[in-house]
C-alpha cells in the first residue's frame, strides 16, 4: 500500500491533526452556542452536526495532510472515482455483518462493571441516554425538507468528515511508521471508537472502524469507506426514526442467544474480506507517499 519514507514526522503530524481537531471543536462549540438560543432545537442541532463534520473532522484532515504530504489528494485517496466492484464488496460486507454487529452491540450493552465502579457505570449509561435523546430529537420530525437535512448531516456528511479524519489522515499517518497495515487499521479503529465517547458501543464500533479501514486499503479509494459509513449511519438513523428494534428485526442476535447467526455472519464477512484482499493483491499498488511537503 505504501512506499514509506523513513523520516516521516509522525509525532508532529499527529500533534497537528489533534490540535486542528481541538480548534475545530472549539469553533463548533462557539457556533452552537450562538445559534442554540436563536433557532429551534432541530435546526440548531443540524447546524452543530454540519459544523462538527466540516470544522472538526474534514478540514483538520485536509489541512494536516496538505502540510505533511507532497501529494495530499493522492494520500487521502480522494483523487479517483470509486471502483464499482469495491462498492459492491463494501455493500456485501456491510449486509453480511449486520447480525454480527447486532450481537456485539448486545454483548457490549450487557457488560456490567464491578460494584465499586457503579458510579462510573451510571455516568456512562447517562451519557448514552443523553446521546440517544439528542438523536431522537433530531429524528422526531419526518417533515421535509428538515428530515432530509438531518439524514444528510448525520449520515452523508458524517461519513465524509469522519472517514477523511480517521481513515484518510489518522490511519494514513500511522501507516507511515508502523510496519503492519493491519496495526494501522486497528489502531485507527480503536481511536475512532474512543472518540465517540460511548462505552456501550466501543466493541462494535471498533469492528466497524476496522472494516472501513480495510475497505480503504483494498479499494485504495476513500470514497468506498465513506459510502459504507454513510450507509451504516443511514440504516441506523432510519430504524431509530421509525422506532424499529434491530434485535427484534433480526432474531438470534441477542446477547443471551446461541450465536449461530452471528457466527455465520462472521464467516461470511471473513470470506468476503479474503476475496477482497485477493482481488486487491492482483492490482497495481497506488502509493500514498507521505514525503514532507
Amino acid at each position: 500500500m505504501n512506499n514509506l519514507p523513513q523520516k516521516f514526522p509522525i509525532g508532529r503530524a499527529l500533534t497537528s491533526l489533534m490540535l486542528l481537531f481541538v480548534g475545530g471543536l472549539l469553533i463548533t462549540a462557539l457556533l452552537t452556542g450562538l445559534v442554540i438560543d436563536r433557532l429551534d432545537t432541530i435546526p440548531a442541532l443540524q447546524i452543530s452536526i454540519i459544523a462538527q463534520n466540516v470544522l472538526t473532522f474534514a478540514m483538520p484532515a485536509v489541512v494536516a495532510v496538505c502540510i505533511y504530504t507532497a501529494k495530499p489528494w493522492r494520500f487521502l485517496a480522494i483523487d479517483r472515482r470509486p471502483p464499482m466492484v469495491d462498492i459492491a464488496l463494501m455493500t456485501a460486507v456491510y449486509v453480511a455483518s449486520i447480525p454480527l454487529v447486532n450481537y456485539l452491540v448486545a454483548l457490549n450493552e450487557a457488560i456490567a462493571l464491578p460494584e465499586c465502579l457503579s458510579g462510573i457505570e451510571q455516568a456512562l449509561k447517562n451519557a448514552e441516554e443523553s446521546a440517544r435523546a439528542v438523536t431522537d430529537s433530531l429524528l422526531s420530525s419526518h417533515a421535509m425538507p428538515g428530515f432530509a437535512i438531518t439524514i444528510f448531516a448525520m449520515c452523508i456528511l458524517t461519513g465524509i468528515g469522519e472517514e477523511f479524519f480517521f481513515r484518510g489522515a489518522l490511519q494514513g499517518f500511522i501507516a507511515q511508521r508502523v510496519r503492519s497495515p493491519h496495526a494501522a487499521v486497528w489502531i485507527a479503529a480503536l481511536i475512532f471508537s474512543f472518540f465517540h465517547f460511548q462505552f456501550y458501543g466501543i466493541i462494535p464500533r471498533t469492528v466497524i472502524g476496522a472494516v472501513l479501514g480495510y475497505a480503504l486499503i483494498y479499494s485504495r479509494n476513500i470514497w468506498v469507506p465513506v459510502i459504507g459509513h454513510a450507509a451504516n449511519n443511514a440504516v441506523a438513523a432510519l430504524l431509530q426514526a421509525f422506532h424499529v428494534d434491530e434485535q427484534n428485526l433480526i432474531p438470534g442476535t441477542a446477547a443471551d442467544s446461541i450465536p449461530i447467526l452471528p457466527l455465520l455472519s462472521l464467516a461470511a464477512c471473513a470470506a468476503l474480506i479474503i476475496l477482497w484482499h485477493r482481488r486487491a493483491s492482483h492490482r497495481p499498488a497506488i502509493p500514498r507517499s507521505a514525503a514532507a511537503a
